[in-house]
């Protein structure tokens, strides 16, 4: 009997396989209005040309770090997110990711760029 496949050697498996649809944070990200959100929050992007994260997955990290049962600081949250694929599905990935999302550095200065009134924006749909 061959000896199984290394993790590393198998292609990535995709997390809609694993979730439970009535989890939560999986109904939670079917009610968001992630078109509304990045259309509001686009300029950012226009403004860092570095930037290669996605919208929703930036927004989603700042709604999952707003919402009562996980305010957490930003280093756990990061750290956080690469453990729990339900998370990862809220920001909008497919496949388990097991490196964070973003540096610690990119995600404070995602945070600066959307300012008091998007970060007021995005903790509306959290209530």
């Amino acid at each position: 009997m061959p000896a199984p496949a290394h993790p590393a050697d198998q292609p990535h498996r995709a997390i809609a396989r694993y979730i439970n649809y009535q989890h939560p944070l999986i109904i939670f990200s079917q009610i968001i209005p992630w078109h509304e959100i990045q259309a509001k929050l686009k300029d950012i992007y226009a403004q860092n040309k570095d930037q290669n994260h996605a919208i929703r997955k930036m927004a989603g990290l700042v709604l999952i770090q707003h919402t009562s049962s996980f305010n957490t600081e930003d280093e756990k949250l990061l750290d956080w997110w690469r453990e729990d694929i339900y998370w990862q599905y809220f920001c909008g990935e497919i496949f388990h990711e097991c490196q964070p999302p973003c540096t610690l550095e990119e995600f404070i200065q995602f945070k600066e760029q959307l300012g008091k009134e998007r970060i007021d924006y995005l903790r509306s749909f959290a209530k």
